[in-house]
């Protein structure tokens, strides 16, 4: 079989990827022949030396600048001395000078020339990228296969299993794996074989390939029995304190900016500073409560997490929050006990978009992965992303740059440990639901505030969305009680999946 490219434009292809600002994918329009043929280069760190060339599918050469974007970039390759064509003049003529490179390869030889401009020193890192990579595969028991590298082959059985329990889940992380919930897959029940794992790779995303046998399996969602499912015997719920209500968001905007002109001291109308996420701590109580009376949770455990300034920051805060920035609320075991149970966890003002939203879950796993109970599962509220993200692959690394902006904002802390933990909760079989609270009330603060605002919380919503399963309520009592709810039963039917399918990696 004719190779799609020589190797001598092979070799080079990671280099001039990174030349082209480090594109996905890149368009190869091959001139040298007529008409030119058109490939795409697939940059993926979960393919052998990180790149796969396959031929350019349902779309004719001339039309690929509709193709280009911020992860595709063009390559156009000429023979050298050789004039070039008036239909390739005319898709040059289309395209932005830095969404494409040009280089010349010579008819004898095969070898190519540079750029017109050098192509900058490089290194090709695709193997330190590969050791930020994970599979995730649920059956029977979790597996985590790292440096997973595409296609791979594990031994699959659904043997033990009936037609409800023949169920798994598939799941990467890291570069060039997609963010977010696993995908789910269904087996004929006393099947047993190869499974074949694959993604194709394509402009407008990768998508899975599994086959047994050489026949596909499609897409499935998971199997909930709900009518055999028992309670929850531990749920954690971790609570933002930087989150105010719906009623209070526009006094805590003027009091973190200093435009407030209430008397806290004075006036009986204006609530305590504390008291500004009253609302949701209410409906987060109530909803809990209602929980334990629809038999859905056992026993309740409670965690908070608030932003505290750090050392450089001092000067600027005019208020004094005391450490530390995680904490324990009050336990409960039955619905009766819930009264009092955030009244510790009231209102503490946020200082910048980050908070260590990670520490809570981090703890809270670490209770949950000591308790002598097997059905449990992890709920939190508020409308704060974690700290910022060491790892630069992480959905959240978005958020550095703010709108328009082409530089990163100055991040006072970074930690690893939100996706580890929720790495960790998929090892440990722990569910994880993030209760996004929202807000509609605004008062007099000007529009374009407002905007702002709600611009951020979408870009946050859809960050933590690919790191983990978001329902999203408005930040009002009988709301968030009704959402409680909801993400309790939905984290109960998740822990009491059934699952009966086997597998194990097969040497490669």
């Amino acid at each position: 079989m004719e190779p799609l490219l020589p190797q001598s434009l092979v070799r080079p292809l990671t280099r001039i990827r990174e030349s082209l600002e480090g594109s996905r994918n890149l368009i190869i329009i091959d001139a040298r022949s007529d008409p030119p043929r058109a490939l795409v280069a697939y940059f993926r760190t979960w393919v052998e030396n990180g790149v796969r060339l396959t031929p350019l599918a349902d779309h004719d050469w001339r039309d690929v600048d509709g193709l280009i974007g911020e992860d595709t970039k063009l390559l156009l390759v000429l023979p050298r001395g050789v004039e070039i064509a008036e239909s390739v003049w005319d898709v040059i003529d289309r395209l932005e000078v830095r969404t494409y490179g040009v280089i010349g390869i010579d008819p004898q030889t095969d070898e190519p020339r540079r750029f017109v401009e050098p192509l900058p020193d490089f290194v090709d890192d695709w193997y330190s990228r590969l050791a930020r990579i994970s599979l995730e595969i649920t059956g029977k028991d979790a597996q985590i296969i790292s440096r997973a590298i595409l296609p791979m082959k594990l031994r699959i059985s659904s043997q033990g299993a009936d037609r409800f329990s023949a169920q798994f889940a598939i799941a990467g992380q890291g570069p060039d794996f997609p963010a977010g919930q696993p995908t789910w897959f269904r087996l004929e029940p006393g099947l047993e074989g190869i499974l074949s794992i694959d993604r194709e790779p394509g402009l407008s995303g990768d998508n899975w390939q599994l086959e047994i046998g050489g026949a596909p399996l499609s897409r499935t969602v998971p199997y909930l029995p709900e009518a055999e499912v028992g309670p929850l015997e531990l749920l954690a719920v971790v609570l933002d304190r930087t989150c105010p209500d719906n009623a209070n968001w526009s006094r805590a905007y003027d009091f973190v900016y200093g435009k407030t002109g209430e008397d806290f001291l004075r006036d009986s109308q204006v609530p305590p500073l504390e008291h500004y996420n009253a609302d949701i701590r209410n409906g987060l109580t109530e909803g809990l409560k209602a929980a334990f009376g629809a038999d859905l949770v056992r026993r309740v455990q409670t965690w908070w997490f608030k932003d505290v300034p750090s050392n450089e920051m001092s000067k600027f805060v005019q208020i004094n929050i005391i450490q530390p920035e995680v904490g324990q609320a009050r336990p409960a075991q039955a619905g009766e006990e819930c009264k009092d149970l955030f009244s510790v966890a009231t209102y503490s003002p946020g200082l910048d978009l980050w908070d260590p939203a990670e520490e809570a879950l981090h703890e809270a796993i670490e209770a949950l992965d000591h308790s002598a109970w097997t059905r449990r599962a992890i709920l939190i509220v508020g409308n704060s992303p974690p700290n910022d993200p060491t790892q630069p692959d992480s959905p959240l690394a978005a958020l550095r740059i703010p709108p328009g902006a082409r530089v990163p904002c100055t991040t006072r802390r970074q930690s690893p440990r939100w996706q580890l933990a929720l790495a960790r909760c998929i090892e440990l079989r722990i569910p994880v639901i993030y209760l996004f609270l929202r807000h509609t009330q605004f008062g007099s603060v000007p529009h374009d505030v407002v905007e702002v605002y709600e611009h951020s919380q979408d870009r946050v919503t859809n960050a933590l969305a690919k790191t983990v399963t978001l329902e999203t309520a408005i930040a009002e009592g009988d709301n968030i009680r009704e959402a409680t709810v909801k993400a309790v039963r939905s984290l109960r039917a998740q822990a009491g999946l059934h699952i009966g399918v086997t597998l194990r990696v097969l040497p490669q």
